[in-house]
């Protein structure tokens, strides 16, 4: 069911408000599906037989995903696209002495009987394929729509983020919105990052800076890294709150301190125009390098440019064909040719050899928490809500 204006216009006045987030998060960013033995873990009473599931899995035997909705770029994935780590939790998997046919006989047993995660788990294998089982977007969807109902806030999150995308079922970002704030006011911080971005990035009734900014305020509060990063953009563009550069170093450096890559490279930005800081060019390559040793195309472009100036610091005209190099590989404009001008008339023949084939020896390490949003919003929040964002759209 379609809800347009009046789910947003309830949402504005019920954030605004009320505190609709629980005391303590209940995921973080590295959140999995799990089987757990934890009491504190929510599952259904209700029981689920072999037949209701496939009866469940007959009924949507027919959905198919449309091919119009997939992202041209990136794929279906580009965006929430379950980006589950491995750290905190384990995601479910054999035992060492288990065969993969033992395996899924075990988690459909739990699942029959109405064990929400087994039931997610099986919506995670069918969704890239472990353990023997097929990838199935349909039997993923199902599975997390079973999984719902339990009233878990991972699946509801996690259903969500297949209606946003259209895996399984038909793209409906409405609907995703509604299951996105179900699951924020259980407590479910992704769940509430992943609201504030499609109030942000999407058109329409559902476009509302206003209530983006309150959500990440919110999910701030919490030290979601993701969630100050945002929220610290907007301070810096004007979006959704007064524009306050000071609140944006505040927040975007929380975000960098935590090795988020766009947030060392906006770091570097503000030192670079002394927004909201000190002019500091020393502190602007500082977190322009630690962008670019995780793979930041942005950073690569602007130390490039720094090194290759003679009015900002002492010029480095080798590590700026090198930056420029890798900037010029990864498409951003105008790189090529700025490379080409500091190689004809900065280095000699040896020199830019040497440094090409450093730049070919580069290799990326991005951080975990680089990883996670990379995988599951792309390689820039800050396009998804500003497209005039001083970040250049190429992808490491």
């Amino acid at each position: 069911m379609r809800f347009g204006i009046i789910f947003i216009s309830f949402l504005v006045v019920f954030v605004a408000i009320n505190n609709i987030y629980a005391d303590e998060a209940a995921i973080s960013l590295t959140d999995g599906i799990v089987i757990t033995k934890d009491s504190s873990s929510k599952t259904t009473t209700k029981m689920t037989t072999e037949e209701n599931l496939q009866n469940k899995l007959k009924q949507t035997e027919a959905l198919k995903e449309d091919p119009d909705d997939e992202e041209k770029e990136g794929g279906i994935f580009s965006f929430l696209n379950f980006s589950f780590f491995k750290k905190d939790k384990k995601i479910t998997e054999p035992e060492k002495t288990e065969s993969n046919e033992d395996f899924q006989a075990r988690v459909f047993r739990m699942a029959e009987k109405g064990d929400t995660n087994a039931l997610m788990t099986l919506g995670y294998m069918h969704l890239y394929g472990l353990n023997g089982f097929d990838i199935n977007y349909r039997k993923t969807f199902e599975y997390y729509s079973l999984a719902a109902e339990s009233g878990n806030d991972i699946a509801i999150n996690n259903l969500g983020s297949l209606y946003y995308s259209g895996i399984g079922v038909k793209k409906d970002v409405e609907h995703a919105a509604e299951l996105f704030s179900k699951a924020s006011n259980a407590g479910n911080i992704d769940a509430t990052i992943n609201l504030a971005v499609i109030f942000l990035s999407e058109q329409g009734v559902l476009h509302n800076p206003q209530s983006a900014s309150l959500l990440l305020k919110d999910a701030a509060e919490k030290s979601s890294p993701v969630a100050k990063y945002l929220l610290g953009y907007l301070y810096m563009k004007g979006i959704g709150v007064p524009q306050n550069m000071k609140k944006a170093v505040e927040n975007i450096r929380f975000a960098a301190e935590q090795n988020y890559d766009e947030a060392q490279y906006m770091l570097g930005y503000l030192y670079l125009n002394g927004w909201g800081v000190m002019q500091n060019y020393n502190n602007a390559i500082k977190y322009f390098t630690r962008a670019y040793n995780q793979g930041n195309v942005s950073a690569m472009y602007e130390l490039g440019n720094m090194y290759g100036s003679e009015t900002k610091i002492e010029p480095d005209f080798y590590k700026s064909y090198v930056a420029f190099n890798m900037a010029a590989y990864h498409g951003v404009p105008d790189a090529e040719r700025r490379r080409d001008v500091v190689g004809k008339e900065k280095l000699k023949k040896d020199e830019i050899l040497q440094a090409q084939a450093e730049s070919e020896n580069f290799k990326a390490e991005p951080s975990e928490l680089t990883q996670y949003v990379r995988s599951t919003f792309g390689n820039s929040l800050a396009l998804y809500i500003d497209k005039s964002a001083p970040v250049y759209k190429a992808a490491y």
